[in-house]
């Protein structure tokens, strides 16, 4: 937060008390809003595959054996870190379920793209879920597979 101020005093920033307010607003928003979504789209995602739930159990009891000193509950950094076809899940279902859909953004000067001109002042849309289902890198796009990770 003290970063955020300390930029919206800057004379050259490109953020205004505006701007600043709806990115705090927007931090509020998505972690109260998508944490519970996603969590939730996780899990229906790993119920109907089988085939994930079984290679998840696999890699996570295989960490429950590997420990030295029993049955402790908490996961250790190492732990964490080994958990690749954890992370495969999580990173394919962010990419279908992608909860926040794009990310606007108001133009600080005029901006030439491919011979067009987006004006100065002009509000535009990224839409990062576009990219994320395109045939080219994922073969079928709207298939959740954690093994293309």
């Amino acid at each position: 937060m003290d970063h955020l101020v300390a930029e919206v005093k800057k004379e050259d920033s490109v953020l205004d008390e505006t701007i600043a307010f709806n990115l705090v607003f927007l931090l509020f928003f998505t972690a109260h809003e998508t944490t519970s979504q996603a969590i939730t789209l996780l899990v229906k995602h790993i119920f109907d595959h089988p085939d994930v739930l079984a290679e998840l159990t696999k890699e996570h009891e295989g960490i429950i054996r590997s420990r030295k000193n029993g049955n402790k509950p908490e996961v250790t950094w190492e732990e964490y870190k080994s958990m690749t076809f954890s992370h495969m899940v999580i990173n394919e279902s962010v990419r279908l379920e992608n909860i926040v859909p794009g990310v606007f953004s108001r133009v600080p000067k005029d901006v030439q793209i491919k011979g067009y001109t987006i004006p100065a002042g002009w509000l535009v849309m990224a839409a990062s879920s576009v990219v994320h289902f395109t045939p080219e890198k994922y073969g079928y796009p709207l298939a959740f597979n954690p093994w293309l990770w």
